[in-house]
């Protein structure tokens, strides 16, 4: 299986819209790892046709390689054609950017011009993960050099994460927002968010457009029309305000989504509600494909709770001849006793008071809210409007928010039973829980994850491979994901750049994922870690055809 070391900011952010100049695309790829059924195909094809981007190698691009701080230099140099003639004759100031580097041309001109600046006085840190306030930075600075208008009217006040926004990077935030090179995501930029090679394609092409439009104003001030076109082609026609130009952009549209289910290792989270990463696997997984993504993660759930909440293990409010229950005409809370089975086997839903894919839910047509009594078993159940009172005297079917919700064209990963804790010899109890979740998904498109915490989930190896024994019997064995060997190859810190610590060498020469990939608890992932694993994720939808766009 092909690597690929993702760290990525949303398709949306970078992608929007994407410009298309005078030159068309018609130039065949080199880059196995560069498919027109994926998102990145025309970027990519037009950068490279137009000699903005290059490869890894002859024949990778690495589309889903961490961009650094070196190759977005080298971009912005190819950018520009940058040769030794636009060098002054100066001494680089910094320690890790020698002559016989690939990338010394690019951060010397970079340098000597007032674009980049080092990390430190003496180092640039050329191998550094770029965060999008760098890119905003860099980008501003460029367009500064290039003699663009960068006085644009631009308010980034109104995004939710603008606080985030590092004073050193406004100037640029504000440009990078204003002319739509970054057109956020959820109402945030998140400028500390990283990129690949891929979402630098596009957004590169995207200032080729900006910095050759077909007329002097500023792309901001264009306005969008949209023209007659053939059904499905997307193709979008800015007319500017202030003359007659025109330009043709089209319009990338992906349907589908992605709805993740999981414990607290997919909720991203402490089970205490402490975040461990500032952006989960689930979200990653939608910007790196551009397609919605649903974090259907609880801390502290074991199978049976994801199960329920999901669907596949049917849970019921409890009734009967001699103990009706009642939902009034009005929205006054009522208690409500939720069980597994006519026995009144207890279903614990939810847990640390969040309902996540669980409200509003239904019980007999009637939409309401759960909730539970603090520091008790206690379960409410609140009608949303007034309407008819409904008394029931037999076990009454719930449905769940993530019930009702589901669509036909929903790609579903499931992620379960870290905190089961289940020993080796439980493992039929483990497949009967994934049974009943794949049998609950609304199409034969998902995922299963194996099981990570090899300090938690102690007989992991041998569930991990029942479990991919189990699909390979069902014939969908190549639905399973190895998470735990993929995240434990050594070989990912050597192409992050990280040198292992003692605490990693120890974790690696037992075969577990290293320290350096995992939150301080060493049972949830660090940033790192999950963007990795989003990665994984999202090259195995894209492997299994789930994804054609």
């Amino acid at each position: 299986m092909k690597r690929l070391i993702c760290f990525l900011l949303t398709v949306i952010m970078l992608c929007g819209i994407i410009p298309v100049t005078a030159n068309a695309v018609d130039t065949e790829s080199p880059f196995t790892d560069v498919k027109e059924s994926h998102w990145w195909y025309n970027a990519i094809a037009y950068c490279y046709e137009n000699g903005l981007l290059k490869g890894m190698s002859e024949t990778e691009f690495g589309p889903t390689v961490i961009l650094t701080r070196a190759m977005f230099v080298q971009a912005l140099a190819n950018f520009e054609g940058v040769t030794d003639e636009d060098l002054k004759d100066e001494v680089s100031p910094f320690t890790d950017v020698k002559e016989s580097y690939w990338f010394y041309l690019a951060v010397e001109w970079a340098r000597q011009n007032g674009i980049v600046g080092g990390m430190t006085e003496t180092t640039f840190v050329p191998n550094g993960a770029l965060t999008r306030a760098q890119m905003a930075r860099l980008f501003h600075q460029y367009a500064i050099y290039k003699g663009l208008n960068v006085d644009v009217e631009s308010d980034v006040s109104g995004f939710d994460d603008s606080d985030k926004i590092p004073e050193w990077a406004l100037d640029g935030m504000k440009y990078c927002v204003g002319t739509e090179l970054f057109v956020g995501d959820n109402n945030k930029l998140t400028p500390s968010a990283t990129a690949t090679r891929a979402q630098l394609a596009t957004v590169i092409m995207k200032f080729h457009g900006l910095s050759g439009s077909s007329c002097e104003h500023q792309w901001s001030m264009w306005m969008c029309t949209i023209a007659p076109t053939e059904e499905d082609t997307g193709i979008e026609t800015r007319i500017c305000t202030q003359c007659d130009a025109q330009q043709s952009r089209v319009v990338e549209e992906y349907k589908g989504r992605i709805v993740c289910w999981g414990d607290s290792v997919t909720q991203g989270i402490f089970t205490g509600f402490e975040d461990v990463a500032e952006v989960p696997y689930p979200e990653r997984v939608g910007e790196i494909l551009g397609v919605e993504s649903l974090n259907y993660g609880i801390g502290g759930e074991i199978g049976q709770q994801i199960a329920c909440r999901q669907g596949g293990i049917p849970f019921y409010a409890y009734a009967s001849e001699t103990m009706p229950f009642t939902i009034p005409a009005d929205t006054t809370p009522v208690e409500i006793d939720l069980v597994l089975n006519e026995d009144g086997d207890p279903a614990e839903i939810g847990n640390n008071y969040i309902y996540s894919a669980v409200n509003p839910m239904r019980i007999g047509g009637v939409l309401g809210e759960l909730t539970k009594v603090e520091d008790s078993n206690i379960y409410h159940f609140t009608r949303l409007e007034p309407g008819e009172e409904l008394t029931f005297t037999e076990l009454t079917r719930v449905e769940t928010f993530g019930m009702t919700d589901s669509r036909a064209d929903d790609i579903t990963v499931l992620w379960i039973c870290h905190n089961d804790i289940y020993p080796a010899e439980a493992l039929p109890d483990l497949l009967a829980t994934l049974d009943s979740m794949i049998a609950a998904c609304p199409s034969d498109e998902y995922v299963v994850l194996g099981l990570m915490g090899e300090r938690y989930v102690k007989a992991y190896a041998e569930l991990n491979a029942g479990i991919k024994a189990h699909l390979e019997e069902m014939g969908v064995g190549e639905k399973f994901l190895d998470v735990r060997s993929y995240l434990a190859d050594p070989q990912h810190l050597v192409e992050l750049g990280i040198t292992p610590n003692a605490r990693d060498e120890y974790f690696m020469s037992n075969g577990w994922i290293p320290a350096s990939l995992q939150a301080e608890d060493e049972l949830h992932l660090n940033q790192t870690g999950y963007d990795l694993l989003a990665g994984y994720v999202a090259d195995k939808i894209v492997d299994l055809g789930y994804l054609t766009n």
